[in-house]
């Protein structure tokens, strides 16, 4: 069947450069390896070859076409075109590794290849038959399309190259959702690289609507003799179909962590975040929940001390990258003076690494809904009643601090589902001076002070509080006050991680400067204090980034002091496996308060846990889940990567899979089954 030329000019200005951009994107992800400001060396200038390829042959067949009077087969000249741009680039970057050549060609015919032939068709059929005011709307239409295509395919390889993570429609979904906080987020990445990145889509399609206003084009066009054909219906649904197919594709292994595409793979991950809720798949389990905590109240026992509390939350902390569990590391020099007089948790542990997971864990005791979804924030978002509203009950005035935004997130809906009477966040501190972190918020110094105050008032009241803090420093992207010297971290990874050390050590002053002010109050003889992190951060240990989608325990592991009147001066180690959500109980036992009224599944810190306690863990985007018992450690990356295990005490830096494959079946279940029951928890 023939096509008028009119119309398959216009679809091949639209899809043409829609193609040329997403494999240019995509021989930029799979060679990220390569330094991304190194890509103007001429060693690494595969993109660029690849793209003028595209449209020297482009220029070459159209001339070829309009002389001959041919009828055009677009499909089969794509497939080849992408064929050469593919084995090109490929081979211009990995020369020396042909498998990962081969395997990023198989990689563009399952990604670009699928998607731009869908599009190229569904131009066809949209403009065949089209004329007039109509005409001009699909075009348009057509046009935005294709920009927010190229535009989605560069946001998700800006996430890429931040996170070393696929980016997904998980992610994509939640940037949709939460344009506010995600604007300032990219903001804060934008260079010169990501602007002219971002760029490029807008210069596409700028190109694709000048490409038939071009004399030859429009001479070539009006000779054209060939009648209006039938739509290619057929051919839209065989593109379709590949397009649903290509999920399925099998990866060869060697390939596997290169392989990520949000188009193709968008339907897995919808198939993921369904079955992510789902049991139906999974053997029955003996119905008990896993935590019941919307009646739990706490009960005097004659153990009972009235104590305040203080939990500090630090951001982005993860255990290796403090000096108290890596004493060669000086990033918290005061945090290792404090820890000589308090108890350390050895083994402690966040279940998903984001901020607003691990503070439902933290204060609620209970595990987070598994899900990038901030329910949390949500009226009735949290199954369970929390540690403000318990203490409220029996006398406590209740206070959060953080100079994080309360609207990022939905902070400050979090804190007031939890019970705090007292919310004080960014705004609350502006017109103290102090410098500003960009998105993420001000410098920790500016509710230090304010902080001090309301204890002060509440002290004035003879009533013991609970106060909690969520530090900033240490967030993304890393801030320190210009006039702080910087020092230099021999053991830094790369510039951005010797830039968090300083972060993490600008903010150990304000620790400083904050237990100075409880010293001198005297608060530390009636004050219980728990340190602990939210989550690690990640710097390409394991070839991935800032946080929410890391398994490793560079993340996952973070730091736990406990600070208490009943052991000051004490120095001991707690031992066993601990979790954020053994936070509550342990507060509720250093009180003397009983829990009652519910079932809660942490331990007390000071106290003893099973042998064989095995602690469960989440990404925020549902990428991937993993659990601990003993030494080993399995990581399950649902079918996106192979499972992995580690044993931790002979490889603690999860160098050397382990993995059984025999024992990968039964994992998957246990994992899958803990995930279920955890969202059927919070569905009750």
């Amino acid at each position: 069947m023939g096509l008028s030329r009119r119309t398959l000019i216009r679809a091949a200005s639209l899809a043409l450069p829609l193609l040329v951009v997403l494999v240019g994107f995509k021989v930029l992800e799979v060679s990220s390896a390569v330094p991304i400001r190194a890509v103007a060396r001429r060693e690494h200038n595969a993109w660029l070859y690849a793209l003028l390829l595209t449209g020297g042959a482009a220029v070459l067949l159209l001339r070829r076409w309009g002389s001959s009077g041919r009828k055009i087969r677009i499909p089969i000249a794509l497939l080849f075109t992408v064929l050469a741009i593919g084995a090109v680039a490929a081979l211009q970057f990995y020369s020396t590794q042909p498998l990962l050549a081969v395997g990023m060609i198989f990689e563009l015919l399952r990604d670009n290849t699928v998607l731009a032939a869908l599009f190229f068709l569904s131009c066809c059929v949209s403009l065949e038959r089209l004329h007039g005011a109509v005409r001009t709307f699909v075009l348009v239409t057509l046009y935005t399309l294709a920009l927010v295509l190229m535009l989605i395919a560069g946001f998700d390889l800006g996430y890429y190259w931040s996170t070393g993570s696929a980016g997904g429609w998980p992610v994509l979904i939640y940037g949709v959702t939460h344009l506010r906080d995600v604007f300032w987020i990219v903001l804060s990445e934008i260079d010169r690289v990501n602007a002219l990145l971002l760029g490029i889509p807008v210069a596409a399609v700028a190109l694709a609507g000048l490409i038939p206003r071009f004399a030859p084009v429009r001479q070539w066009v009006a000779a054209d003799t060939t009648p209006y054909a039938r739509t290619w219906i057929w051919a839209v649904a065989v593109a379709a179909l590949g397009l649903v197919i290509a999920p399925r594709l099998p990866i060869p292994p060697w390939y596997a962590r290169h392989s990520r595409s949000i188009f193709v793979d968008g339907v897995r991950d919808v198939r993921l975040m369904l079955a992510s809720d789902a049991t139906a798949t999974l053997p029955p389990d003996d119905g008990v929940p896993l935590f019941d905590s919307r009646t739990v109240r706490f009960v005097p026992t004659s153990r009972r001390r009235p104590l305040n509390v203080v939990l500090i939350v630090l951001e982005s902390t993860g255990a290796r990258a403090t000096t108290v569990y890596n004493p060669t590391l000086p990033t918290t020099p005061f945090l290792a003076q404090l820890a000589r007089r308090a108890r350390v948790v050895d083994t402690f542990y966040a279940i998903i690494p984001h901020t607003s997971k691990a503070l439902v864990a933290i204060l609620c005791g209970i595990p987070p809904k598994i899900g990038f979804e901030i329910v949390e924030g949500r009226v009735g978002g949290i199954a369970g009643r929390c540690l403000p509203a318990l203490l409220e009950e029996h006398g406590y005035a209740s206070a959060v601090f953080t100079t994080e935004p309360l609207t990022f997130e939905s902070n400050g809906e979090i804190f007031a589902n939890t019970g705090f009477t007292v919310i004080r966040g960014e705004d609350d501190f502006r017109d103290g001076g102090f410098a500003s972190w960009g998105y993420v918020g001000l410098d920790d110094r500016a509710m230090l002070q304010p902080s001090l105050e309301w204890i002060d008032r509440v002290r004035q009241e003879a009533r013991p509080f609970f106060l909690t803090y969520l530090t900033v420093g240490g967030h993304h992207p890393y801030r320190v006050p210009e006039s702080y010297p910087l020092r230099r971290y021999a053991s830094a990874r790369n510039p951005t991680q010797e830039r968090y050390f300083n972060a993490l050590r600008y903010r150990d002053d304000f620790l400083r400067d904050l237990f100075q002010g409880f010293e001198e109050r005297g608060l530390l003889d009636s004050t219980f204090v728990i340190v602990l992190g939210d989550h690690g951060e990640a710097f390409g240990e394991h070839g991935r980034y800032l946080h929410s989608d890391v398994p490793w325990d560079e993340v996952l592991r973070i730091p736990g002091l406990v600070l208490g009147p009943g052991n000051a001066g004490t120095a001991d180690r707690i031992d066993g496996l601990r979790q954020q959500i053994d936070v509550l109980p342990t507060v509720a036992s250093a009180l003397g308060f009983e829990i009652t009224g519910g079932a809660l599944p942490g331990y007390d810190l000071l106290g003893p846990i099973p042998d064989d306690r095995r602690l469960y863990f989440s990404s925020w985007f549902v990428d991937w889940l993993a659990y601990r018992e003993g030494p080993l450690k399995r990581i399950y990356h649902y079918d996106r990567l192979p499972m992995e295990a580690y044993d931790l005490v002979l490889d603690p830096l999860e160098s050397h899979n382990i993995n059984d494959a025999d024992a990968s079946a039964t994992a998957e279940i246990e994992l899958r089954r803990w995930a279920a029951t955890v969202n059927r928890g919070h569905h009750r």
